[in-house]
């Protein structure tokens, strides 16, 4: 199957700002998945923004999923068996996309994410492609890479990660990558995620869907429901601060299907804080519902990446209260209206949400406008869309002879 009869040249629009190159790339993007998690999201960005250039982009994916957004941006979807846990499955899974990507005449396979990582390699050294990873996991899982994944890693003609503090822990693990290790840090819509582009409207039509008051305080959780989270830290949390009349939000997909969130209700009715806390379903306009919330809260178990609903919320001026992990420091460095927890202690995070609560509002105000300006500066997905455009070009066959 070719992706070539599928893939036109898309127009310029608003979202390319990287400038036009004599010839842009073709890019196969490789997805365990195509789902609302961050790896996703930075693939369809990048493909969108290289169709937007004149290049040509498809997403592979194993799962299958809704594909309109692809289609919407001119991104060819394919879906391919990427293997499973039989033995042999990763070996066939190699030989399907080696031979879509050397009919498809690309040029650089691009794999979002450690578990595609085998599976890319063989598939790029076969079709002879540049072979370029997305590292999207936390610092610490550098050191749990088995002779392996560090044996792919070390023959990528290109890894990328999301912060200074990755990039670290992999050079000092892999330090031959040295030349080859960019840090690309996960990019905001600020069309979408702008205070001044969400209407009233669009805030009280949340509020009302969600039937919160509008003279209590928001405490919300966004993202994944999943263990990992630390939604039954929050719960005890919660349990704690009973003399503050709040509502708690707790919004996401299911990650593993509903077990999860039904034991938290049972969680939640057993604490008597079944009034105070709701379990909402996937939220369509996240910038509505976080405008919503007085305190956003990450209480993860698991030092993770990054979390891409806490960089929304930055980018929105909302007050964040996070478990105390390096990659949370690295994301929230300077920011005076971000608390920290250690991860699964309760009361502490307890005190955090309380101290967020309490914070003036001039103050918030003053703060929030200062913690916008900071992310529109350095997190924008135009600046995250061109770093990934100039490693494209840079990687391209025959672009150092044209240099």
């Amino acid at each position: 199957m070719s992706i070539d009869s599928a893939i036109g040249t898309p127009a310029l629009s608003s979202r390319g700002s990287a400038k036009r190159p004599a010839r842009a790339a073709t890019v196969l993007h490789l997805l365990r998945r195509l789902d609302q998690s961050g790896e996703a999201r930075m693939a369809i960005e990048f493909a969108a923004a290289l169709n937007d250039i004149g290049g040509r982009a498809a997403i592979a994916y194993h799962a299958a999923s809704a594909t309109h957004e692809l289609q919407r941006h001119g991104i060819q979807p394919v879906e391919v068996k990427l293997g499973g846990r039989a033995p042999f499955s990763g070996f066939g899974a190699a030989k399907r996309l080696a031979k879509l990507v050397a009919e498809s005449d690309v040029e650089i396979l691009h794999a979002h994410g450690l578990d595609l990582l085998l599976i890319a390699r063989a598939a790029a050294a076969e079709a002879g492609v540049k072979l370029m990873i997305g590292f999207y996991e936390d610092a610490a899982r550098v050191a749990r890479l088995s002779k392996r994944q560090r044996a792919a890693l070390e023959s990528a003609d290109e890894v990328t990660v999301l912060s200074e503090l990755a990039a670290r822990e992999l050079l000092g693990a892999i330090p031959n990558l040295r030349d080859r290790v960019s840090v690309i840090p996960f990019g905001i819509d600020f069309s979408r995620f702008d205070p001044a582009q969400v209407s009233a409207h669009r805030v009280i039509q949340q509020a009302q869907l969600w039937r919160v008051p509008d003279d209590r305080p928001v405490v919300m959780l966004p993202g994944r429901f999943a263990k990992a989270r630390g939604h039954s830290v929050l719960v005890e949390a919660l349990s704690l601060i009973r003399d503050v009349d709040l509502r708690c939000i707790m919004v996401g997909p299911d990650a593993e299907g509903p077990a999860f969130r039904h034991q938290l209700g049972k969680e939640i009715a057993a604490q008597g804080l079944s009034d105070r806390v709701l379990l909402a379903e996937e939220c369509r306009d996240m910038p509505a519902a976080l405008m919503l919330a007085d305190v956003v809260v990450a209480p993860t178990l698991e030092p993770g990446a990054h979390n891409r609903a806490v960089i929304e919320a930055l980018a929105l001026g909302r007050p964040i209260v996070a478990s105390d992990f390096p990659v949370m420091h690295d994301m929230l460095t300077g920011n005076e209206m971000a608390w920290l927890a250690p991860p699964g202690d309760a009361m502490a995070l307890s005190w955090a949400i309380r101290e967020a609560l309490g914070l003036a509002i001039d103050r918030r105000e003053e703060l929030s406008r200062h913690i916008i300006d900071i992310m529109r500066e350095h997190r924008s997905r135009e600046r995250m869309c061109g770093a990934a455009l100039d490693i494209y070009q840079r990687l391209r066959p025959g672009a150092a002879a044209a240099a």
